[in-house]
């Protein structure tokens, strides 16, 4: 009967520092630190006017460095259109080569996918 009270002695205790380890640790995900990086930050209305031109300086080199992540990346995207035109092209070459190949070999030609035909729906 002791053993029975202890081992629920101790699991009670393994519970309640699981429970209590999980409360105290609740945070999001940056939530204890804050961005390192500058954003765009919003204006005050009781600034001086050399205090809102700094503002606004440092937003439109904000807004510069987000076109210049959207210009490296339309460049990334074309060199990725022209590998796929490459990749389309070099493709149908090997599916001609093969056909080819297999006619040869069979000396039946395959139906061009223009001659064949489609199943009918049934109605």
């Amino acid at each position: 009967m002791t053993i029975i009270h202890i081992l629920i002695v101790l699991f009670t205790i393994l519970i309640l520092f699981q429970v209590f380890s999980n409360v105290c640790s609740l945070r999001e995900g940056l939530e204890d630190k804050p961005d390192s990086t500058p954003g765009y930050s919003g204006y005050d209305k009781d600034k001086t006017a050399y205090m809102l031109a700094q503002k606004n300086s440092a937003n439109i080199q904000v807004i510069h460095d987000q076109l210049k992540q959207l210009t490296d990346f339309k460049t990334t995207m074309d060199k990725i259109a022209d590998q796929v035109t490459t990749n389309t092209s070099n493709i149908t070459t090997i599916v001609n080569a093969q056909t080819q190949a297999s006619s040869e070999y069979t000396g039946v030609s395959p139906p061009s996918p223009s001659s064949a035909q489609t199943p009918s729906s049934p109605s």
